[in-house]
This record gives structure tokens, sequence and C-alpha cells, in this order.
């Protein structure tokens, strides 16, 4: 539920934003991480920083790195995950705009397979793991 609850903070921030055109992919990774940050002090959990990895490599494969990795050891009782409160989370971010993108040029059968493969990815890399979660945030611009 923490994750849930920062992904519910990135559309208010995305609205406010200035510029679409200088959002990127990083951006919306930024911007994830901010949110779960700001979900960790809401619960008074102290130092933040230190339960979130940026890049981290999958279990696996050593090849491949996932987005956002956070571990929240806080979390202790085995009964939460059934609320949706996971110690391990691993997130993919996909953003399709920025300031290359030219309408009516996007190849939306590519941008399909991108989110599949990173989907793909999620399921693959982190297969002998259980009660983890698992997201994938997905980002356009109209």
């Amino acid at each position: 539920m923490i994750i849930e609850g920062a992904f519910s903070k990135i559309p208010e921030v995305l609205v406010n934003h200035e510029n679409k055109d200088e959002l990127y992919e990083a951006t919306m990774v930024n911007l994830l991480t901010s949110a779960i940050i700001l979900e960790l002090k809401a619960r008074n959990i102290d130092n933040p920083l230190m339960k979130i990895q940026l890049e981290k490599r999958y279990p696996i494969q050593n090849r491949e790195r996932c987005d956002i990795y956070t571990y929240f050891d806080f979390l202790t009782s085995d009964n939460l995950e059934r609320y949706g409160y996971f110690k391990e989370n691993w997130i993919e971010a996909k953003y399709f705009g920025g300031l290359n993108r030219n309408r009516g040029s996007e190849t939306k059968s590519e941008n399909a397979a991108s989110i599949i493969y990173d989907l793909y990815r999620l399921a693959k890399n982190t297969d002998n793991q259980k009660n983890k979660g698992l997201y994938c945030l997905c980002g356009y611009t109209v």
C-alpha cells in the first residue's frame, strides 16, 4: 500500500508541470521515488532514503537492472502481505513522450512491445522470490 500511495501522488504533480516536453523516463522515476519517500515520511519511517535503490540489478540476471527497488525492513509481520505490504518491491517505469516525440509518428506497436518486455523482465528475473511486489509505471503525453 505504500507503493500504491506513491502512485496516486504522480498525476497531481504531472498536471502542474509547466513544460511537458521536458518530461522523460528518468523524470518519472524521480517523481515516483520522491513520492515513495513522502509516503515513508508520512508513516514516520526512519531514514527513508536507505529503503530505496535505483537501477538495482535483478537477482537472477546480473546484466539487467530494475528502475526502482525498495526494501522495507520495518515490515516485521508476514500477515501484512495479505493487505498489499511487501518487504521487497521491484518497479519498472516506462514513459512515452518528451522532446523527441512527434505527433502522428509514434510507433504504437514498439511502445507496446517495450511495456511487455518490462513486464517480462519483472516476472522472469524475480521468479524464485515469493511474496514480492512487482509494479510497472507507464506514462505518456497527450
